[in-house]
């Protein structure tokens, strides 16, 4: 018996053993396969971005000739002149087009080959937008009589703005396609010899031209600092020994920090204050030529301080907030699953508006969220940061916003990777999973500028308020009080590709989704307050004051679901503990880690002028 059973344990063993043989050989084909898929792919990128570099260069000198003939025609204004100055704008034909979807597989090892790729469609539309929008006019001129006086105001204007920034457009082009071929050949290492690109692609003979591109964008921004928005991060690998360095130097720091520690962060400076977002909407090229057609255009982001974490800045109630993300970065992004007529924050929306009962538990819960995080050693500790007799603010409708109760918010972001993943995804009671389905789908991007949202002052920072998903999140938000407003108009829309493929590369390079929203101990209050089934009498009170309701017909409604009494939630000591351990162990010595400052002085009243601190000034 014993002969037996070991035999077919032997037998065992051995189909075990042949079967996970051939799952090894099935695999390695598989991964071969999946190589040369990829290493095709990567030839044909190589091919097309050299194809339409050519385009952008025969783009690039039709738009000289045609600002010559403006220039010839102010010079001399003849009749001859007039008419080779007033001719259509007529690109050459482009044969290859690329798509981002091909090269989803990217995005773990290389993103800069999908952000290259965005960033060229977006050069190229701006160029040919603007074009369009120059055969339109010239269309109209041509139809009606136009004076010689008039003609040369026009011509002015077209030589000076139109084709400067269609030039700018193509130079940008230019330089992005460089990086495109540059990104694509350093991903071929990750295929391995055997895979390794067929035709490997030569710069030589395009140097001269990005040269003299990059060139004339230094120029045209006076500025050298837009080139950052191109170089990938060096991410070095830290040794143990390192690590533990690290460590101990944080274990000291947190031994030192106490609440009297973090009481003045920078103290007062006679004459001086935080800088605001209203300043930096001011200075110089913050916006790169913001106007409200160019800032749609901008195939790229000006990193001027891409090692900083987070700036200090004053807010409008006179104290501090932590703007996250690049200084100077100009755009503004928010991703959405569908394009939707109007951007309508959570509270505005028709399921709520409709349903008086959801809308009003909806006020209450958001209200109770608030208010306990009031209680949380987050609030009671961070609030008394104190830098240049600013005290530190937190925006308790912005943290509501991102742990999902409704407010009249609408979340946008200064990082493109985040906005992409809120395109790809989509959202079922709190989990968020890769688009599938696009008959069901439209997968959007909408860029805008920081100056321009700025200026209509409904941009707020968000940034760091202590927990997690605003952090991850770089996040920003609107405030839209007016349902009506046309908020959508101040941005660009970019439909993105309806690729099942881009859609799970982007959802998994965020873990998918922990990046942006990992385990933290405010996540307990937040369901908390979503299970409970008590509503506070108070708040209720609140709801029916503010929003002018009939106390005795909302109760009944609200009686199906809900008991309103004056029951509150509690801390609990755990909880509290936990989270101010968290504080005195990362948050504090982050903030004053990667955390900046600048000062600004103001000139007399009847002056606009500033005096800015020139470089970032840290915390220690």
């Amino acid at each position: 018996m014993l002969e037996y059973l070991f035999y077919l344990f032997l037998g065992l063993i051995l189909i075990s053993g042949l079967i996970y043989i051939n799952y090894l050989i099935r695999n390695f084909f598989e991964q071969e396969r999946i190589l040369e898929k990829e290493r095709d792919l990567l030839n044909y990128l190589l091919s097309a971005a050299d194809d339409q570099f050519r385009f952008f260069t025969n783009l690039k000198q039709l738009a000289l000739n045609m600002q010559a003939y403006k220039n010839d025609f102010l010079e001399n204004p003849t009749d001859e002149n007039r008419q080779k100055a007033f001719c259509f704008f007529n690109p050459p034909k482009l044969n290859f087009k690329i798509n981002i979807a091909d090269y989803a597989f990217t995005i773990k090892k290389d993103y800069m080959i999908v952000e290259c790729i965005f960033r060229y469609i977006m050069a190229l539309e701006s160029a040919l937008c603007t074009a369009r929008a120059y055969n339109d006019e010239i269309a109209s001129l041509l139809a009606g009589n136009i004076s010689k006086e008039n003609a040369l105001t026009i011509a002015r204007l077209h030589s000076e703005k139109t084709f400067s920034d269609i030039i700018l457009s193509i130079n940008m082009g230019i330089f992005i396609l460089a990086q495109l071929i540059k990104h694509t050949l350093n991903y071929s290492k990750y295929l391995g010899k055997r895979h390794s690109l067929v035709s490997y692609y030569e710069v030589d003979n395009i140097t001269g031209y990005i040269e003299y591109a990059e060139k004339e964008i230094n120029t045209t921004l006076q500025s050298k600092e837009w080139k950052k928005a191109f170089i990938k991060p060096d991410i070095k690998k830290e040794s143990f020994i390192h690590r533990l360095k690290n460590v101990l130097k944080i274990c000291y720091k947190i031994k030192k920090c106490h609440k009297k520690d973090i009481c003045k962060l920078v103290p007062s400076i006679n004459g001086f204050e935080l800088i605001t977002m209203q300043d930096y909407q001011q200075m110089g090229r913050l916006s790169i030529l913001a106007t409200k057609g160019l800032h749609f255009m901008l195939p790229f982001r000006l990193n001027t301080d891409s090692t900083k974490t987070g700036f200090f800045i004053k807010s409008e109630n006179n104290k501090a907030k932590i703007l996250l993300g690049g200084e100077f970065e100009p755009c503004i992004f928010r991703g959405q699953n569908n394009d939707y007529e109007k951007f309508i924050p959570s509270f505005q929306r028709k399921e709520l508006i409709e349903n008086p009962a959801k809308h009003c538990a909806e006020y209450i819960k958001r209200e109770e969220f608030k208010n306990y995080f009031k209680l949380t050693p987050y609030y009671q500790i961070l609030s008394g940061m104190k830098i240049m007799d600013y005290y530190f603010e937190f925006d308790l409708d912005a943290i509501a916003q991102h742990y999902e109760f409704a407010t009249d918010y609408l979340d946008v972001t200064k990082d493109i990777l985040t906005a992409l993943f809120f395109a790809y995804t989509y959202c079922i009671d709190g989990s968020y999973y890769p688009v599938d389905n696009f008959e069901k789908y439209n997968p959007t991007l909408y860029i805008s500028n920081f100056a321009l949202l700025a200026r209509e002052n409904n941009l707020t920072a968000v940034g760091f308020q202590a927990v997690s998903r605003p952090q991850r999140q770089t996040a920003m938000a609107l405030k839209i009080d007016n349902p009506n407003s046309n908020v959508k108009a101040d941005f660009r829309i970019i439909s993105l590709p309806r690729s099942a493929e881009i859609a799970h590369a982007v959802y998994n390079s965020f873990k998918q989704g922990k990046t942006l929203f990992p385990e933290e101990p405010i996540q307990v209050i937040q369901k908390r307050i979503r299970k409970r089934k008590y509503l506070n009498e108070q708040l209720f009170k609140e709801y029916c004051q503010k929003f002018d309701k009939n106390e005795s017909e909302l109760r009944e409604l609200l009686s199906r679901d809900y008991i309103i009494n004056n029951s509150t939630l509690d801390i609990d000591t755990d909880l509290f503990l936990k989270m101010t351990g968290e504080i005195y162990d990362k948050l504090i010595p982050w903030i004053k880690k990667n955390i900046f400052y600048r000062t600004v002085k103001r000139g007399d009243k009847e002056s606009d002028k500033m005096y800015i601190s020139i470089n970032p000034l840290p915390l220690e």
